[in-house]
């Protein structure tokens, strides 16, 4: 007693930080895991069963307190972050109690001092509510009473009941089960066998207490909860993540939490220097629960922010028993130089304030949430997540169910409407038998309970089977800020329903094989434009931004929207509001690379994507897909193809990866290969813009135009909007001779987008080609009056007037060409033929001289030229001079009779 008096203020100012360590937090709105584990008390109200009614996970206990404190708070979010807060200061005074045994007091003060800043950093997901922030306070008690029973003789009974808390941590989390045969080992090492049998006993009384409460309470039910442990199990280990997800998790996680909690990171290994040196057995103690702490995160094998919790835990008490050895030997004589230990500690100190200086900004007075919450990973459920759960109780009764296609179990609290399901775990491929009970209890769920509204946050839930499935009618209701599709069930009678409970797995599988057939992601964006509502999908966007102005995908989409209309001054701002943001963010760099290719600003243009090559960090597969797109942009075919084949190696099942390594290969002008990778990549996800456009140009490169002509239809059928996609129809079918239709194309495409350079010369050739002499003159004259520095648009301007019988025009024409691109012998021998027709024979010479001089001419050419030129000689009676041209043209085409006849007429051999 008289130990905790002196201590008090100790304890006071402990836990005074660790909880105003979170106060930033207190207001934030619920997220995925505070919805699912306060699920329960929120619907027990209407008689809500835990087993019977909603499935949990694994053992109840972390539900039970959430439960708890949900039902002291009586739903408010804000006073059951308070009270977690709370629950987070006692295991903060548990860390100085532990850290004060081990290495002493003044360690013990900096562990719980670092523990209650550390663990609320924002990138450890301090903000949410995690099992591990529940199980740390078992785990450190455990420890704690673990070594009372060692050193101070206090008998057995302290070792079992250190094994009966650790037994109630792995209540909490099972993967706490990893401390026990360390921490056994660690006993009879330097104990004995009496004592690691002690703390195993100690272990499995707890856990059999706990299997004996659950049997209890659930007797009836527990079957239902081992299906659901057991499936969560099989979800688990079929969840193996392939490296490029573990880099992502890396990159998109760690790195931030990395640099929030600088301090302990660095500081470890200075821990680690003098626990090899010193060799005690309080630090041995220490880097056995390291090592455990490590296995626990690499056994999970996911890498979520949350689940570092339990190593930066254990890192805060190491690193505080490394401060008192190191300033010990500060200017004493030790391993180091003599300034050695000054330059690590201001090491750490700098570390330290840097870790300051991540964590600031969210205590500053006047801060602006909203741009700190752009920060979390969980920012859409924060700020979006909400809006759909008032659009849902606004446009509900309280007695319907609604049912949500994805994790986000809060929406069902933010709704205040219960789910018609009974598991929060949804299909997770590969499927197993196990999961036949699943798809029965959900598809049952939806068919007796009929679900208002769902939601889809994942997007792989094939709607149209799921209505052949219930025979219900679904129908698409909005899709909220053009990312979350809502349905409401419709009045109508759907189709027969094709459910049937006594069908066999074989059958089950198949149908829920093509129910999650769709492409797993959480963005839709385009679906509104896919419909030609422009107006829609404007407008949801902009409700995003009045929701979140610093949401950076809305300001792209807008951007990139208005870039599609023109409007290139807006979708400069959006694209520019969207840096001030994020001005890291690859993508942002790559959509203002192509605004300023549209804008023909070809130098910023490249200044762009060269931005955007340098702030990619491709250790996720969207990420390695644009380092593949960007060098395919700069020109570099081949470091693209490279690229984007790698990925497949890591994972490849990965949407739009086949799409860009065949968009890659056709501009490299590997046309076969291009249709290759695009039709792997259409049966995989058969939907997206601008596949099937790039699968007609790349059958149109490769000499199949019918083939093309179709695939670029059935692209227009599917996503009318799209800049060129009529002009390159018009291309294909000018190339197939079909003219007309030809025509019809290109002119859909100046109706929708009356510029870039080519629309009108094309279409001019196409009415040249219908016959349509006079109509394709206006279009060649209007396309070189936009663009006149483009190559071929005079030569075939001269070309129509010499069909046109024009012939001062032509020549104009042809000469025009040869002023801008010198070189071309068959333009100067068109304009010298003309030349000649009209008698100005003189400067036809000068043309036909040029041509027989090129090397670049052809051989007819060649011999035509020196033929003119005989002939023009000899009109000028240089008959002589004449006579050498026209054997000359005999050289080179020995049967050109009319240089052989003009011979004879001179009087010459041949």
């Amino acid at each position: 007693m008289a130990y905790l008096s002196s201590d008090l203020f100790v304890l006071s100012l402990i836990s005074l930080v660790a909880i105003l360590a979170r106060v930033p937090f207190l207001a934030f709105p619920m997220d995925e895991d505070f919805g699912f584990y306060a699920y329960v008390g929120h619907f027990r109200k209407r008689g809500l069963r835990l087993v019977k009614d909603f499935w949990g996970v694994f053992f109840p206990w972390v539900i039970f307190l959430k439960t708890g404190m949900y039902k002291i708070c009586r739903g408010n979010i804000k006073c059951s972050r308070l009270l977690f807060s709370l629950y987070n200061a006692l295991t903060a005074i548990s860390v100085f109690f532990l850290a004060s045994r081990l290495f002493g007091k003044g360690p013990g003060v900096l562990a719980a001092v670092l523990y209650s800043v550390f663990s609320a950093a924002p990138s450890l997901g301090s903000c949410s509510t995690h099992a591990e922030k529940y199980y740390l306070l078992p785990v450190t008690l455990s420890v704690l009473c673990f070594l009372h029973g060692m050193d101070r003789g206090l008998g057995l009974g302290w070792i079992i009941f250190s094994g009966m808390l650790l037994g109630t941590a792995f209540a909490l989390k099972p993967v706490n089960f990893v401390h026990l045969p360390l921490f056994s080992l660690y006993l009879w090492l330097y104990g004995g066998g009496e004592e690691a049998a002690s703390y195993v006993s100690g272990f499995f009384f707890a856990v059999l207490i706990n299997f004996g409460v659950i049997i209890t309470v659930f007797r009836k039910e527990i079957r239902p909860l081992w299906i659901q442990n057991k499936l969560r199990i099989m979800a688990a280990l079929n969840h193996i993540g392939k490296p490029l997800d573990i880099l992502e998790r890396m990159v998109t996680d760690f790195f931030p939490l990395f640099r929030e909690t600088l301090f302990i990171w660095v500081s470890f290994p200075i821990f680690l220097y003098f626990a090899v040196h010193e060799k005690n057995q309080a630090q041995a103690l220490l880097l056995l629960w390291v090592a455990a702490s490590i296995i626990i995160l690499i056994g999970q094998r996911a890498f979520w922010n949350y689940q570092y919790i339990p190593l930066v835990h254990v890192f805060c008490m190491a690193s505080a028993a490394a401060a008192p050895g190191l300033i010990g030997r500060l200017g004493k004589e030790n391993p180091f130089d003599p300034i050695g230990p000054g330059i690590v500690f201001l090491f750490l100190l700098s570390s330290l304030l840097y870790s300051m200086k991540n964590l600031f900004p969210y205590y500053l007075p006047g801060r602006d949430w909203k741009k700190l919450l752009n920060r979390f990973r969980k920012m859409d459920q924060y700020l979006h997540v909400p809006e759909i759960g008032k659009y849902i109780r606004n446009n509900s009764s309280e007695s319907d169910y609604i049912y949500v296609w994805g994790p986000w179990t809060q929406l069902y609290l933010l709704a205040d409407r219960p789910s018609c399901e009974k598991s929060a775990f949804h299909f997770i491929p590969p499927f197993q038998e196990i999961h036949e009970i699943q798809y029965d209890e959900t598809i049952k769920g939806i068919i007796e309970k009929k679900p208002r509204f769902i939601v889809q946050i994942y997007s792989n839930f094939h709607m149209e089977k799921l209505n052949d499935l219930t025979g219900l009618a679904y129908e698409l209701d909005r899709v909220i800020f053009n990312r979350y599709p809502v349905y409401r069930l419709a009045e109508k009678k759907g189709a027969e329903r094709l459910y049937k409970e006594d069908e066999d797995w074989d059958a089950k599988k198949g149908r829920l094989e093509k129910l999650t057939e769709g492409a797993r992601g959480h963005k839709v964006y385009s679906f509104y434009l896919d419909g030609n509502n422009e107006e829609r999908y404007l407008k949801e966007f902009e409700e995003a931004l009045q929701v979140n102005p610093y949401d950076v995908a809305a300001l792209v989409h807008i951007g990139i929207y208005h870039r599609s209309l023109l409007n290139f001054e807006k979708s400069l701002d959006y694209l520019k509001m969207a840096l001030v943001v994020n001005k890291d963010v690859s993508g942002i760099r790559l959509e203002m690379a192509h605004l300023y290719k549209a804008m023909e600003k070809d130098v910023l243009y490249e200044e762009e994507l060269k931005k955007a090559k340098r702030r990619i960090v491709p250790f996720n597969a969207s990420s390695w897909i644009r380092w593949g797109i960007i060098h395919r942009l700069l020109g570099n075919f081949e470091k693209s193809i490279k690229i984007l084949k790698f990925l497949p190696k890591i994972s490849n099942t990965v949407e739009s990866l086949y799409f860009e390594l065949g968009v890659s290969c056709r501009e490299a002008g590997r046309p076969q290969e291009a249709i290759e990778y695009i039709e792997k990549e259409l049966a995989l996800y058969p939907n997206g813009e601008w596949k099937y456009f790039n699968l007609g140009l790349a059958c149109r490169e490769a000499g199949r135009p019918q083939e093309a002509i179709e695939y670029i239809e059935k692209e227009l059928a599917m996503y009318p909007r799209g800049e060129w996609k009529h002009f390159h129809l018009g291309l294909v079918c000018r190339e197939a001779g079909r003219p007309l239709e030809a025509i019809e194309h290109i002119e859909k495409e100046l109706a929708l987008y009356p510029n870039g350079e080519w629309k009108h010369f094309h279409l001019g050739m196409a009415h040249k080609e219908a016959g349509m002499l006079e109509q394709a003159r206006e279009w060649l004259l209007s396309e070189i009056k936009r663009y006149p520095a483009g190559e071929w648009k005079q030569y075939e301007l001269g070309l129509l007037y010499q069909k046109m019988e024009r012939l001062d025009d032509a020549i104009s024409c042809f000469e025009k060409e040869l002023e801008s691109f010198p070189g071309k012998p068959y333009v100067h021998y068109l304009a010298a033929s003309l030349l000649k027709t009209k008698g100005d024979l003189e400067k036809a010479r000068k043309h036909f001289e040029v041509v027989v001089r090129s090397d670049a001419s052809e051989v007819r050419d060649k011999a035509g030229g020196h033929y003119h030129i005989g002939s023009i000689l000899m009109a000028k009676n240089k008959n002589r001079e004449a006579a050498a041209e026209f054997r000359k043209c005999l050289q080179l085409l020995p049967d050109h009779k009319m240089a052989a006849k003009q011979l004879d007429l001179i009087g010459v051999e041949p």
